[in-house]
């Protein structure tokens, strides 16, 4: 049996080029987000070693005053709701791995029986 290969353009579309252009963008976003998470978290733990009960660990809410603070550096066509979408997927990331769970909770609990 002998396998074919297609044979296709590797041309980029302008549409591609596009949004080749907006994840060029976002990427950049995700991975500030990311960082200032683990610098948190660092930081926090250096607290907590010294005793200081002043600690916050970052959230949703301090991500997204990052994202609004990005907002001028990034480009003007990177809607803000995919910046807040970035924030909000960090955020869940961050949470799953720090409870250790490795799916997402089911949408439909399981009932008890009795």
């Amino acid at each position: 049996m002998v396998a074919h290969s297609y044979r296709f353009r590797l041309d980029v579309t302008p549409d591609q080029a596009k949004l080749f252009s907006y994840l060029d963008d976002s990427h950049p976003l995700r991975n500030r987000l990311a960082l200032d998470r683990l610098h948190n978290r660092e930081w926090c733990k250096e607290q907590k070693h010294q005793d200081n009960s002043n600690i916050h660990f970052y959230d949703r809410a301090d991500q997204y005053e990052a994202v609004s603070l990005c907002a001028e550096t990034s480009g003007p066509w990177l809607h803000s709701w995919v910046r807040q979408n970035s924030a909000s997927k960090v955020d869940e990331g961050c949470k799953r791995l720090f409870e250790g769970r490795r799916v997402r909770p089911s949408a439909y609990p399981h009932k008890t029986i009795g």
